[in-house]
């Protein structure tokens, strides 16, 4: 679909047997016996997958700076439709509502990524130093804590991955739309765009997947209490199960007040998701496809 400078297809073999070491067995490998062997850390084979989930983060933001700047750029150039009649100027295209509605949205989630991928790329780096250094040093407490804070990684990225690339490719595509028929000409840069990111929606994970794993974890969390409530988590001490939080209308200027409603929305959903679980037997399969 894109990507055409990248050697990714398949090969099929019939009766040819590969040897042992030609195996990609960094982690895990297969003794003469063909017993399996696996690494006396399992976890640190995470590293490998959550690296790459970082990445689509930050590139999902720098696409997505790219498309909205060229969105936007062309949404103060464009003049369309006489402001008033009789007068002779055509207004531009971002003094519409309706198409300041289209792109701010999108120009405030870029933003949003900006800071996700700035913060889980430190958390990624400083996750990976003290791993280094609990192996280097046989430093087991180190280890441990490394451990702990790759396990919370996973989650994160999870969420971010999923989230950040179905927002810039929905992001592309709304772009391109806002352009009108010149958002369609491959010199504008999104059909190319859209066919390259879109597999990030897919590749290191399934979005779906992952989406799914990262709202378990935050299940899991609520389901085991404020004991829990640390990290990266640490948000839902802080979130209210009952009453409201936003007041009145004057709330809503206050950023803090606003995000508190914000955690509080996530911790209700997740304790309405362990009342279904409970009805249907623990089944997370089941609840997976369940709307809030």
């Amino acid at each position: 679909m894109g990507r055409d400078g990248i050697d990714n297809g398949w090969i099929q073999f019939s009766n040819v047997e590969i040897p042992r070491e030609y195996m990609l067995s960094k982690f895990t490998s297969i003794d003469d016996d063909g017993e399996v062997v696996d690494p006396p850390l399992a976890q640190l084979a995470y590293g490998a997958l959550l690296g790459g989930r970082v990445t689509m983060v930050t590139d999902s933001w720098r696409t997505s700076e790219r498309f909205i700047t060229i969105a936007l750029r062309y949404a103060v150039g464009r003049r369309q439709f006489q402001k008033k009649k009789g007068d002779g100027a055509e207004n531009q295209l971002i003094n519409y509502n309706l198409h300041q509605r289209r792109l701010i949205p999108y120009l405030a989630w870029t933003y949003g990524m900006s800071v996700a991928s700035h913060e889980i790329q430190r958390v990624y780096k400083e996750t990976l130093a003290n791993l280094d250094e609990g192996v280097e040093t046989q430093d087991f407490e180190k280890l441990k804590s490394g451990i702990d804070q790759l396990k919370s990684l996973f989650g994160d990225s999870a969420s971010l991955k999923s989230t950040c690339t179905w927002t810039c490719l929905s992001l592309i595509e709304e772009c391109r739309q806002s352009c009108g028929g010149h958002g369609y000409s491959a010199y504008a840069g999104f059909a190319k765009g859209f066919e390259d990111h879109a597999v990030q929606c897919t590749w290191e994970g399934d979005n779906n997947v992952l989406a799914q794993n990262s709202g378990r974890i935050t299940i899991q969390k609520i389901k085991a209490g404020p004991k829990s409530f640390k990290g990266s988590y640490g948000f839902l001490a802080g979130a209210f199960q009952d009453g409201e939080v936003l007041q009145n209308e004057q709330s809503l200027n206050d950023l803090q007040q606003l995000l508190t409603s914000f955690n509080s929305v996530i911790l209700r959903i997740g304790s309405d998701s362990l009342s279904k679980l409970a009805r249907l037997g623990n089944d997370w399969d089941a609840i997976a496809a369940e709307k809030p």
